[in-house]
């Protein structure tokens, strides 16, 4: 016996199918020639922006207590300046 659930998901998935195979055909090719490059300086830029975010909150995590407000805004705001920092120097890296 097939639930409600099951048969609602099979019914999306089937229109997400159709509706795949429509903008195809309207668009066209998706993936360009040129589009495989783009998407790996696009994925080592994400990854060199994250792994030190990611890092500065671990580190901050441990020496701050984050149970009072003023903490996490210190938090907030130095991971976005970081943040800043390090997309300005891939802007001007690249």
């Amino acid at each position: 016996m097939v639930s409600a659930r099951a048969s609602g998901e099979a019914y999306v998935r089937g229109f997400l199918l159709i509706l795949l195979l429509l903008v195809l055909r309207g668009v066209g090719t998706v993936w360009g020639p040129g589009d495989t490059l783009f998407a790996a300086r696009v994925l080592a830029a994400a990854v060199v922006m994250g792994v030190p975010l990611l890092a500065w909150a671990g580190v901050f995590e441990r020496l701050a207590e984050l149970g009072r407000e003023g903490p996490r805004i210190v938090q907030v705001m130095t991971g976005r300046t970081l943040g800043i920092g390090i997309y300005a120097a891939q802007l001007h890296g690249l």
